[in-house]
């Protein structure tokens, strides 16, 4: 959908369907804002907002979402993935890593803050194993 978005907000004649968004929201992935700024040309993207179809704010959702799922703690699908491919005592590891990198993350950017917050609440415990 984010492929699919950005190359329908690159036709300039679809302008009735298009939103008007902060440039900043490119800046958060270092990949998802060199693909938007191959497609939608430099100077849309240092721009104050940029004009983008809806269906690439919903691409930029489910990635970001998808990108949360991975994350290597608890009973997400990224902990799941490392308790079965290393054990239960590389998944203490992982996580606390990963929870060190979410709280340095803050100082970067505020997206690391809600994602720290839910998986320190909802998703601290490993699964268990069959």
């Amino acid at each position: 959908m984010f492929a699919v978005g950005l190359l329908l907000s690159s036709n300039p004649d679809a302008a009735g369907d298009m939103v008007q968004v902060p440039s900043t929201l490119f800046q958060g992935s270092l990949l998802l804002g060199l693909i938007s700024r191959a497609i939608l040309g430099y100077t849309a993207m240092h721009a104050s907002t940029v004009t983008i179809h809806p269906l690439m704010i919903a691409g930029w959702c489910g990635l970001t979402t998808s990108a949360f799922n991975m994350l290597p703690v608890g009973r997400l699908d990224g902990g799941r993935a490392v308790q079965g491919a290393f054990g239960r005592s590389a998944l203490i590891g992982f996580g606390l890593t990963t929870y060190t990198l979410l709280g340095l993350g803050v100082l970067g950017g505020p997206l690391s803050l809600p994602w720290g917050l839910y998986v320190l609440i909802c998703q601290r415990n490993p699964e268990k194993p069959c």
